[in-house]
């Protein structure tokens, strides 16, 4: 029913005129481009796993989602991932597994995607949606491909590689890709970078069977960012304060590290049924480990930099409120966390343990 809308082409036109003559960055979408797969790759998009078609949900489920955004109010758990057809939610916590599929962008680029309960080719969809992407050899773009990028945000550095045979005359087909992202310290300080991800898929088609294996792995280390209070952002005269690092012997060093290796092992079979439809058979394995490292205490001070009795607006003096604050932001050290004092205040936590084994009397005193 466009006849009945008012034409707004005017009206976009000196929008979009008013954004570039004030230098503010922004996304235009237009309905066509939903229909136009050139145009989604002009659009300014900076997640690497976008290979939807849909234009909504190629801006909103991975760029928005670093503002709180969340389609229809929806966490991810709630949303439905497939790999070759196969489940790819995390079977304790219901979300998708991301962290197994970074930095494989060029592999990830066969992706279909259902918005809300709708039907769903490869499974059941989600009231948040569900998709599916498919990473067998067959179905790769035939390429040899080499990225080099220079950022500034969470890696300084990516090279990666990604090479397809496409089917032979045998009905053969093979694809290899690597990356590796790395960054001494990110845009914010303390957090470092390393993300390996590697990629081996082979497959053999014969008539409309198709037998494919996929194995890939990506192991990640990266430093986290925390939020704060405004106090502290004002202290440090920035909004990128981070309190979870601090300098070890010199070297920056960051509490709060999380780690990934979770290699992924795939076997496909398309099996035809009839002469119209195909039935695919997927098998995977997943064995892994993800953890986040943190900072504790027992019995001893808050270690956290950012800790409330630690802030100026603590005291009561305003004296020595102006004190600290001038202290605090002239010296990085104050504002981070100190692992010298914690290792002297490890050092001195003598603690007496009683009746050990059970036995009376029998005491043992040492180092917490």
């Amino acid at each position: 029913n466009s006849h009945f809308l008012p034409d707004t082409t005017k009206v976009r036109a000196e929008t979009i005129d008013t954004l570039l003559q004030n230098e503010i960055p922004f996304i235009m979408l237009d309905v066509h481009d939903a229909d136009n797969p050139l145009a989604l790759n002009e659009l300014d998009i900076s997640s690497a796993l976008t290979a939807t078609r849909d234009p909504f949900m190629n801006v909103v489920v991975f760029n928005f989602n670093t503002a709180r955004f969340k389609t229809r109010g929806y966490t991810t758990n709630y949303s439905e991932t497939y790999v070759n057809g196969l489940p790819f939610n995390d079977l304790e916590r219901g979300y998708t597994m991301w962290s197994a599929l970074s930095g494989l962008t060029d592999v990830m680029r066969r992706r279909e995607q259902t918005i809300g309960l709708n039907i769903a080719d490869y499974g059941f969809s989600s009231i948040n949606g569900s998709n599916n992407t498919d990473i067998r050899a067959g179905s790769q773009q035939k390429q040899f491909n080499i990225v080099l990028a220079i950022a500034n945000r969470n890696y300084r550095q990516r090279a990666s590689v990604k090479y397809n045979t496409g089917y032979d005359k045998h009905g053969w087909a093979f694809t290899m890709a690597g990356d590796v992202r790395y960054a001494e310290s990110g845009y914010v300080k303390g957090t470092c970078y390393k993300g390996y991800s590697g990629f081996v898929g082979i497959e053999k088609k014969f008539g409309r069977h198709r037998l494919s294996a996929s194995i890939f792995n990506t192991p990640m280390e990266n430093g986290r960012q925390g939020v704060s209070v405004n106090e502290m952002n004002q202290l440090a005269g920035t909004n990128y304060y981070n309190p979870y690092w601090g300098y070890d012997k010199g070297e920056v060093r960051n509490a709060n590290i999380a780690k990934t290796n979770m290699p992924v092992v795939l076997f496909s079979y398309d099996l035809p049924v009839g002469k119209r439809s195909n039935l695919l058979l997927t098998t995977g394995w997943i064995q892994g480990s993800r953890s986040v490292s943190g900072i504790d205490w027992y019995n001893a001070p808050d270690p956290r930099p950012d800790y409330y009795r630690n802030l100026p607006s603590f005291l009561n003096d305003s004296y020595q409120r102006q004190q600290l604050a001038a202290a605090m932001q002239s010296d990085e050290h104050l504002r981070q966390i100190n692992w010298d004092r914690m290792r002297l205040i490890n050092s001195q936590s003598v603690e007496t343990i009683h009746n050990v084994d059970g036995v009376t009397g029998k005491d043992v005193v040492g180092i917490r």
